[in-house]
């Protein structure tokens, strides 16, 4: 991915301050984002998102996605928005077809692709293709004409007895984890994303994918246990429970102490690349990316977050960046203060926020708040002061009984499920993207009175 495209994606961030507010899933991953660290509730609901779209997975391995349409990430075979208009959302929303007879087993969502893997071990994705981050072989959207989803959609060839684990989308890039502990990413490369010491766009080509495709090199004798994706850099949690990051480090959010990209050139990756350092003795529980800055829980059930932290995301009562110079992680790095007793069980991004999900099954939001993201009755960020954070960090009110069981993000703001697998989402509604059937101008979350039980559940349809 050119330098430029990135930097239009981050000042569209920054732009919305007057409409929204930007970022990546996360998954999502991620962030992106995807940009969450582990979706499944106990109903085995996976919710993930991109920029302003969302895609659900019912416990029955059906998807529904909704929001923004512009390349195909919805899957229906068109561009139209969906979300914002009476009629679009309940069982009028059908569900993406992936195959006959094929069910999913594990969802992604990124900025404007998503990916499944399929109840054969198969994996399809749809949507932007631009970097070849839809692993196909060629830049053709798919998902938004007629005819190119379902059967006609082809599986990414991944190689000879490479069978996907789980899989994660970025800005433009994908990854999957194998069942074997490896990783393989493929799309855009130029900032070391892909993890392979090489750049350019992997995936546009036919000679790219299968056994050409390389594995990410974690170093000698280590496996991955879990990966995730920032917006151009990606994290995995090897076997011996410590972290390796790669990609793009403008803001040192791969923990390394300084803003050199890894991936991208040869001897940058294996044992070349360093741990993160989170602390003396200290292991990784769960991390997830965000546009340029990266959250990990620890094996004391902390959580320390680095990179970026020009809205406070970080939660460390400053705007201070850390990871880009010395001395600035380990034992340096302060854990994020979520409040008296209480600490995160997992974690979600959408680029310039971050919402943990407690042990007491309720969630707390913070970082940038310019449409309600936080969902917390206002448009004040959180995490730039120290009276910010701890027990003076809001709650975010879901509404009556609601036991939060994951979270995930949109660009303009969060859905999370309850332990029923009922979701709901607040933020910024620009393309339909809460898929509750309202105006594009309407914004939840921003005033008094939005959220609790005034916020409505999503209407997924009566089978879903």
């Amino acid at each position: 991915m050119k330098v430029a495209h990135y930097l239009r994606f981050v000042g569209l961030a920054l732009l919305l301050s007057s409409c929204g507010d930007g970022g990546q899933s996360v998954s999502s991953n991620s962030d992106t984002g995807t940009g969450t660290d582990e979706e499944t509730t106990t109903l085995d609901y996976v919710v993930s998102g991109g920029e302003a779209f969302m895609c659900i997975k019912s416990h029955a391995g059906h998807v529904k996605c909704w929001g923004k349409n512009n390349d195909g990430q919805l899957g229906n075979g068109t561009t139209q928005d969906v979300g914002n208009n009476v009629g679009d959302m309940g069982d009028s929303l059908l569900p993406v077809d992936l195959g006959t007879g094929r069910t999913v087993k594990d969802l992604a969502a990124g900025r404007f692709s998503s990916c499944a893997i399929l109840d054969d071990n198969s994996l399809k994705c749809w949507g932007d293709n631009g970097y070849g981050q839809l692993g196909l072989g060629n830049t053709q959207n798919r998902g938004d004409d007629a005819n190119e989803m379902g059967d006609n959609l082809p599986a990414v060839s991944l190689g000879t007895g490479v069978v996907p684990a789980k899989v994660k989308v970025g800005e433009n890039f994908s990854c999957i984890l194998t069942t074997n502990g490896r990783v393989k990413c493929w799309g855009a490369a130029d900032l070391g994303a892909i993890g392979t010491g090489v750049g350019g766009y992997i995936g546009i080509h036919p000679s790219h994918m299968g056994d050409n495709l390389q594995y990410a090199d974690l170093g000698t004798g280590r496996t991955a246990k879990s990966i995730s994706l920032g917006s151009s850099h990606a994290c995995a949690i090897l076997d011996n429970n410590k972290l390796k990051c790669w990609g793009f480090n403008s803001n040192g959010g791969l923990g390394l102490g300084d803003t050199t990209n890894r991936g991208a050139s040869p001897n940058q990756m294996g044992d070349n690349l360093p741990y993160v350092d989170l602390g003396t003795g200290r292991t990784v529980k769960s991390v997830v990316g965000a546009a340029q800055s990266t959250c990990a829980i620890l094996d004391d059930n902390s959580l320390k977050c680095w990179g970026d932290n020009s809205f406070g995301q970080l939660g460390l009562g400053d705007t201070n960046h850390r990871g880009d110079g010395a001395n600035e992680m380990g034992d340096n790095l302060p854990a994020v203060n979520l409040g008296t007793g209480r600490y995160p069980v997992k974690i979600a991004s959408n680029g310039y926020n971050f919402c943990a999900v407690l042990d007491n099954q309720s969630l707390k939001c913070w970082g940038r708040s310019a449409s309600g993201n936080l969902g917390i009755g206002n448009a004040n960020s959180k995490g730039e002061n120290l009276s910010d954070m701890g027990d003076a960090l809001p709650f975010v009110d879901l509404g009556t009984d609601f036991k939060v069981a994951s979270v995930a993000s949109h660009s303009y703001g969060f859905c999370a499920t309850n332990t029923s697998g009922k979701a709901k989402c607040w933020g910024g509604n620009y393309y339909g993207n809460l898929g509750l059937e309202l105006s594009t101008s309407t914004v939840k979350g921003n005033a008094s009175g939005q959220m609790g039980d005034n916020l409505p559940f999503l209407d997924l349809g009566s089978n879903f």
